[in-house]
Formats: structure tokens, sequence, C-alpha cells
């Protein structure tokens, strides 16, 4: 078997892994917070390991940074918005403007619209079901970020070695 076409079905077998396992992890994080949308939970753990996966280990390691950073600072400014205003039409500006805005005053260019994605989507969620505490919304999009960006590591580093010994 050619190369090239294994590593074709590594790669495939990789995404496929990652988003089934994304779904279950992702389920018991929204049900850790709340019991909305484990759905929800399932798809931003598993968009996270999608982008964060890559070819190689470094840049892997390093696309889980800039991902965690993101939604790090994509959680905490609807966090704090959320805190004392609806979400709303006007909110979603607001929100998603101050999130772009902080990523480019810290120079963080790279993760600026991973950030703005988080916040969309908390604003998504709090729009969609506005029982779901502000809080407890931003939580779990980080947390469910951190999860897909660490399952993808894992993943990775697996698959890696399997090939190396493969090689051998």
């Amino acid at each position: 078997m050619q190369w090239s076409f294994l590593k074709k079905l590594y790669v495939s077998a990789e995404i496929g892994l990652a988003t089934m396992l994304s779904f279950w992890l992702g389920g018991l994080i929204t049900g850790f917070f709340y019991t909305g949308m484990p759905i929800m939970g399932g798809l931003w753990v598993a968009i996270s390991a999608i982008i964060v996966l890559q070819d190689r280990k470094d840049i892997t390691e390093h696309f889980a940074f800039v991902r965690i950073a993101g939604s790090f600072v994509g959680s905490v400014v609807p966090g704090i918005i959320l805190s004392f205003l609806p979400a709303n039409f006007y909110t979603i500006f607001l929100i998603v403007f101050l999130t772009v805005f902080i990523c480019n005053i810290l120079n963080f260019n790279e993760g600026m619209r991973l950030a703005a994605l988080t916040a969309s989507v908390i604003i998504a969620v709090s729009l969609t079901d506005p029982k779901v505490a502000f809080y407890m919304n931003s939580a779990s999009r980080f947390v469910e970020s951190c999860c897909g960006s660490f399952l993808a590591i894992l993943i990775r580093y697996l698959t890696h070695y399997s090939i190396q010994y493969l090689k051998k």
C-alpha cells in the first residue's frame, strides 16, 4: 500500500475519531454545566478538535494554544457583558466588537477570529435558550474548546507514534 494513501486514511480516521469522541465528550461537559443543549456542546468540542488537529505535532500544539487563548477571550467578554446586558441584536455587535478589539490591542491577530467565533456561539446560545445562565454558557464554551484542543493533541500524538511504528 502506498504511504500517501495510508496517510490519507490516517487523517480521515483522526478527524472521524475526533468528531465522534467530541460529541460524546461535549454532551458530558454540557450536562455538567446545564442540561439544555448537549448537541451544541458536542459540536463545539468537535469544531475545536477539527480546527486544532493539524498534520504535525508542533503545529497541532500551536493551534491548540491559539484556540484556547482565543476561546478564553471569546468567553470572558460575553460573560462580562451578558452579566449586565441582555442578549439581543445590539449586544451581538458590542460583544463581537469588544472581543476583536481586545485581541487587536493584545496583538493576538491569529486568535481574533476564533475569539469572535466563540463569542458569537455564546450569544447564539443565549438567544436560543435565555434560561441558560450567562456564566454557565461562557464557562461551558471555554471548557469545550479546551477539551477539543486536548483531544486533538492526544489523537495527534497517538497517530504520530503509530505512524512512526509503521514506517519501521
